[in-house]
């Protein structure tokens, strides 16, 4: 399946998780208009900006507005 807004191909996979994490995914999901591929995107890219900022603590300001700027996208994208 393809996720319209992303253009991605979407496909089911599992993961082993405890009933209450799932739960908190869902509501973050569903809280943010985004289905669950979305909401997976969304935490890497938000885990990809914590390592790059870990990895370059002296750009760390810079990469805070990129996040900033990049989040307004996605608020786009999404909408």
């Amino acid at each position: 399946m393809r996720d319209e807004k992303s253009g991605k191909e979407s496909k089911q996979v599992n993961f082993r998780i405890d009933p209450d994490s799932a739960e908190a995914f869902r509501l973050f999901c569903t809280t943010h208009g985004m289905n669950q591929a979305q909401g997976f995107d969304h935490l890497i890219q938000v885990l990809e900006l914590n390592n790059a900022k870990a990895a370059t603590p002296g750009r760390a300001v810079e990469i805070e507005n990129f996040e900033c700027s990049w989040f307004i996208v996605l608020l786009f994208l999404y909408s």
